[in-house]
């Protein structure tokens, strides 16, 4: 596993976009302190006794945290992945990015996220409500 220029090589599942993306100054910092520490030399950043860790694993670790953490049965790994997408678009972020970031070949698979939340919908109702390009009554 390598940081080359701030950025992390994700290997996307189900012909999803494989590509580098960009890491936080921070977390860089946190991944190496991790790689450091860390007994073996396999290039995956989450590994186990076996190796990289495989989809099972990583789910089975999930239900096992989430049930530590009380949440209801009702949450999965795939949570994790339509919550980041639901929170850049509510933080404006074009439908182009999230598509990126979640490693679509098709944005047809990423507009299932882009529905509108009460936050939203209570913000954009605030400009809209004082714009003074919309005539009042």
């Amino acid at each position: 596993m390598t940081l080359n220029g701030g950025r992390i090589v994700i290997r996307r599942v189900k012909g999803g976009v494989s590509g580098k993306y960009p890491l936080p100054r921070d977390l860089r910092n946190k991944i190496r302190a991790y790689l450091k520490e860390r007994k073996d030399n396999d290039f995956g950043l989450f590994t186990g006794r076996e190796g990289r860790l495989k989809t099972g694993r990583i789910k089975q670790l999930f239900k096992y945290y989430a049930k530590k953490a009380k949440l209801g049965k009702e949450f999965s790994v795939h949570c994790l992945r339509h919550s980041i997408a639901t929170h850049l678009l509510e933080d404006g972020q074009h439908l182009e990015y999230v598509a990126d970031h979640l490693g679509h070949k098709n944005i047809q698979n990423t507009a299932i996220y882009a529905k509108i939340t009460n936050k939203k919908r209570e913000e954009t109702f605030k400009r809209i409500e004082t714009s003074p390009a919309i005539a009042k009554i």
